[in-house]
């Protein structure tokens, strides 16, 4: 079975405000104390799996999670050991979980490893329960407060779980965006077990998630097609998220997971305007707008202090120039975290987790009248169908890329910018039609795209640094010399990028031999 909950992290100056909110005359609280299990190669971490022992009161009760969406959902078994005895931990038993999916995911992902399984760490919690009602669902409240041990090593716990029992996931997701606004609960896809991990392996920062390549089912109509690639886009750039919002993280290096998390929201901005239907812009848009901005201006210092390290580096360099981002007039790196912390981004990503979910009304979507999923008749019409709308799109967007490209040395930076951006969609879009599209030649297309935008990216990392040191320089930098001398360093790396970049989309422009994209297979071309 699944799970649908969401789980928050409590701020600090907030947590006596959850306590009473939560502990009504209502409410029950109880002692978890659980073990969790894995082998030393670490099989079930690897498969996003846990496995424990718990436990609850005065019962013990051995419970599996596997892989879920990384939003809402977690795949999860679990066994009351009825007669167990609460002074003695009862004896790990896998079979307890043979005939369900998760149990057969279990098998897999240990293989013949299974004798080699012992507690790698420890949680100890006193839970809260209440249960509420909202908008025809009933959710139950689990407020955790406690800790992960792994040896000497200690994670705190300070958390609010929001799980679904019954009724509608919208009043699961408007109730927890009243929480949200009332105690500024910040939200947190990271699982105990994966924090319980981290501890074991003396790792406080995660690895960056990369930003999923989106995939489509041949048999999907447009609405699933949609939700599907807003679902696999989403929960990657949850995860990276939740490290940058994180105050123990505080001080450590984060430059790749904003870089993802950035390609994150660049895919879902992306992915949407290819596949919408035509009908309003959804409020939540220009709040993925914000919030790469935000994002935008954390990276940008980042690219400026690697290009400055090396700059310094040069025996020519005045004193203190690798410490010019230092002097620019504002930080991004001390307001990135405390805004993803914020009521704002987190009502906008409830509002993905709610887009992204399918409807009755979806379900019937453009497709289904003609047997999707039914046979291979049904797969092939709705594949047609799902080009028919977006190659259009494909095709206006590469007509832009390709009339900026033959004139690039003219263009003027900001025309250099958009061209880049064009270049990401176009990129992003082919990648995630590929099921359906002729491989070779997807590929090849990917191929040439991919050196051009990389191309034109250093030129705008160049220039975005430009326009950052003369913040400083104008700030009155305590040498001034170094600001200068950064300045006419960028400024003779700018001729030979440009170089780069005309060369990489003169090879991409030699791709189209009047035909446009030629990705497109029979079908489409015929439908179209």
């Amino acid at each position: 079975m699944f799970e649908t909950e969401l789980k928050f992290q409590i701020p600090d100056a907030r947590l006596a405000a959850v306590q009473r909110a939560v502990a009504t005359t209502t409410a029950t609280t109880l002692r978890l104390r659980a073990r969790y299990f894995d082998t030393p190669e670490r099989h079930l971490a690897r498969a996003a799996m846990a496995l424990r022992l718990r436990l609850e009161g005065e019962r013990w009760v051995q419970t599996l999670k596997g892989r879920g969406d990384g939003l809402l959902q977690r795949l999860e078994h679990e066994v009351v050991l009825d007669g167990a005895d609460p002074s003695a931990v009862p004896a790990l038993d896998l079979s307890r979980h043979d005939g369900t999916p998760a149990g057969t995911a279990l098998r897999l992902a240990l293989g013949d490893a299974a004798s080699t399984l012992a507690c790698r760490y420890e949680t100890d919690v006193h839970r809260t329960l209440r249960l509420l009602r909202h908008d025809g669902a009933r959710v139950e409240l689990a407020l955790d407060l406690g800790e992960i041990r792994a040896g000497d090593a200690t994670w705190p716990l300070q958390e609010l779980e929001f799980e679904l029992k019954d009724g509608p996931v919208d009043g699961l997701l408007a109730l927890a965006a009243r929480w949200v606004e009332r105690h500024h609960l910040w939200l947190d896809v990271r699982s105990k077990a994966e924090r319980g991990e981290r501890l074991a392996s003396g790792i406080v920062l995660g690895a960056p998630v990369p930003a999923a390549t989106l995939r489509h089912a041949e048999d999907l109509p447009l609405p699933e097609a949609r939700r599907q690639a807003l679902a696999a886009t989403l929960a990657p750039l949850l995860a990276n998220l939740a490290d940058r919002a994180d105050p123990r993280a505080s001080g450590l290096a984060h430059d790749e997971q904003v870089h993802q998390a950035r390609v994150g929201l660049r895919r879902l901005r992306g992915v949407w305007k290819l596949l919408d239907d035509g009908g309003p812009t959804p409020a939540w848009m220009a709040g993925l707008v914000e919030a790469f901005g935000h994002l935008g201006s954390d990276r940008d210092q980042v690219v400026l202090a690697a290009q400055l390290e090396e700059i310094g580096a040069a025996p020519t360099a005045p004193l203190g120039t690798a410490e010019l981002v230092e002097r620019l007039p504002a930080d991004a790196a001390d307001t990135l975290a405390p805004w993803l912390r914020s009521p704002p981004p987190q009502r906008l990503w409830l509002d993905l987790i709610g887009a992204m979910r399918a409807t009755p009304a979806e379900a019937q979507g453009p497709g289904a009248q003609h047997g999707s999923g039914a046979g291979p008749s049904g797969q092939d019409a709705a594949a047609v169908m799902l080009l028919a709308h977006v190659r259009p799109r494909l095709e206006r967007l590469w007509r832009q890329v390709a009339r900026d490209a033959r004139r690039f040395a003219r263009l003027a930076d900001g025309e250099r910018h958009r061209l880049r951006k064009r270049l990401k969609r176009l990129r992003d879009g082919i990648d995630s039609l590929r099921p359906l599209l002729r491989p070779r030649a997807t590929q090849r297309w990917l191929e040439r795209i991919r050196p051009a935008q990389e191309a034109l990216g250093l030129y705008n990392d160049l220039c975005v640094s430009e326009q950052l040191l003369l913040k400083v320089d104008g700030g009155g930098a305590p040498d001034p010399a170094a600001a200068a001398y950064a300045l006419g360093w960028l400024a003779g790396r700018r001729a030979a990028l440009l170089t780069d970049g005309e060369r990489a989309l003169q090879r991409l422009l030699a791709l189209d031999d009047g035909e446009g994209l030629d990705l497109w297979p029979r079908r489409a071309r015929r439908s179209t």
